[in-house]
């Protein structure tokens, strides 16, 4: 009975340990390129690059946003420490938890609402 009550903890916590594991550790390591026009900017016009655990986004050539993130369990990612460099009429507010899907090359981003499509900058 002890026996299957320790293998019974073992794969509860064994299931719980996967359910966090991000779905991202790996690919999003990189820079990105916009594969679509998004708010008036041209495909290929907006990067995002992301070491380790930065987050550089620069649109038309100008470093627009900074911030740190971290990997979060499935899809997503936690932005925080978010800094805007170039003058907005946005006002939203940034940071949080962002949902990134990662298939081959290609990244969709979903914040908030909006979706930004991506393709790894080779």
């Amino acid at each position: 009975m002890r026996r299957i009550a320790s293998f019974t903890v073992v794969c509860v916590l064994a299931l719980a340990c996967s359910a966090c594991k991000s779905n991202n550790e790996g690919k999003i390591v990189g820079k990105w390129k916009t594969s679509a026009p998004h708010e008036g900017v041209p495909a290929g016009q907006v990067f995002f690059e992301f070491t380790a655990d930065k987050l550089t986004m620069s649109v038309m050539g100008i470093q627009a946003m900074t911030a740190t993130y971290k990997l979060s369990s499935g899809d997503y990612i936690i932005l925080s420490d978010v800094k805007v460099h170039v003058p907005t009429n946005d006002k939203m507010e940034r940071g949080g938890r962002i949902k990134v899907t990662i298939n081959g090359d290609n990244m969709t981003w979903v914040e908030k609402g909006s979706t930004i499509q991506l393709v790894r900058d080779k």
